[in-house]
């Protein structure tokens, strides 16, 4: 007699095995290694990876045994990859990876020496691996004022002194990183020809000028800052050397009573056509109504 037997032969799906990084910063590569993976009798034809695994696979298009990856942002994360053996069976292992938030890298920029009351041009940077991050600004200039929602802000100290000044910046995560720099405000020194003493050269200085025109010295109206030959009468020499510096702290301006541009030209051709300064001086005073 002849007995027959049916059998049934099941394939065995391979054993996938992950093995990697589980704690790493933003913007840093973790490696990982499927080659713990078995598959008997079949051997293992492919490898695929799932980098943020959520219960469906979804192949990211990375193929092989080992790979790297760099994530973008802070989080908890399950990656994973699935083996196929050359009978078409496949088996999965997953992994878990803390990516860490890190803080931005903040550079206020150098130190700085500066007038009073001269405006200062600030220029940070900072630097984060966390791509996907936003981030706030918030520039503290040690004088009681900040700024915000700029790395490039201005900002102007009216007073001589040293200020340490401080650049924050917070992204989304609440990551923060700071960075100071010193400024050094130096005291102005005189303004040519401000009379009054309000940093500028204007119609108020050439008032102040003429009040104490033909003035000398031990008369109540005599300025010394006006003698500017040092002979201690102000004179059209004064008013000369007065002009110059107007000139120098106004160049091409235009404003009624004051000398502009196209008087300082026909100064210049004046000289230029052999006219003494003094006799031009006094043309532009009595042109102002200066003097008779």
């Amino acid at each position: 007699d002849t007995v027959s037997h049916t059998v049934v032969i099941s394939d065995k799906a391979p054993l996938a095995d992950l093995a990697g990084d589980k704690v790493l910063d933003e913007g840093k590569s973790g490696t990982y290694d499927a080659g713990g993976s078995t598959s008997f009798p079949d051997p293992i034809q492919s490898y695929e990876w799932d980098w943020s695994y959520d219960g469906s696979f979804d192949p990211s298009g990375d193929v092989g045994v080992t790979q790297t990856h760099t994530w973008p942002d802070n989080g908890t994360y399950t990656i994973a990859v699935r083996v196929t053996d050359t009978d078409g069976g496949t088996g999965m292992a997953a992994l878990e990876v803390l990516v860490n938030n890190v803080p931005p890298d903040v550079d206020a920029g150098p130190d700085q020496t500066v007038d009073e009351g001269e405006t200062i041009h600030f220029a940070g940077s900072y630097t984060d691996p966390g791509t996907f991050d936003t981030h706030t600004m918030l520039w503290d200039f040690g004088d009681g004022t900040t700024a915000a929602g700029s790395l490039t802000p201005i900002h102007a100290y009216p007073s001589e002194g040293t200020h340490t000044v401080t650049l924050t910046v917070t992204d989304k995560d609440g990551g923060s990183g700071s960075d100071t720099l010193i400024i050094s405000v130096k005291a102005a020194g005189p303004v040519c020809g401000d009379l009054d003493h309000d940093r500028d050269v204007d119609g108020d200085d050439k008032d102040i000028f003429f009040s104490a025109y033909k003035k000398c010295q031990g008369d109540a109206e005599f300025i010394p800052e006006a003698d500017y030959d040092g002979d201690t009468c102000i004179s059209l020499n004064d008013y000369q050397e007065w002009y110059i510096c107007f000139q120098l702290a106004n160049g091409d301006k235009d404003d009624d009573k004051d000398s502009d541009g196209k008087d300082l030209a026909a100064f210049i051709s004046d000289i230029a056509n052999g006219a003494s300064p003094q006799r031009i001086i006094k043309g532009l005073a009595r042109k102002f109504g200066q003097i008779k």
